[in-house]
């Protein structure tokens, strides 16, 4: 497993798995931006 990080409440996390959850924040906040777009457009 990756490096152990500890968030404020001191619960472990690893890198690798932290880095998946922003990509998935990513992910579905493009998502709802193209919604919005699409939803304007119509």
């Amino acid at each position: 497993m990756g490096e152990l990080i500890k968030n404020e409440f001191g619960v472990e996390y690893s890198i690798r798995h932290v880095s998946r959850i922003l990509i998935w924040n990513e992910i579905l906040n493009l998502s709802k931006g193209e919604d919005l777009r699409m939803l304007k457009k119509s």
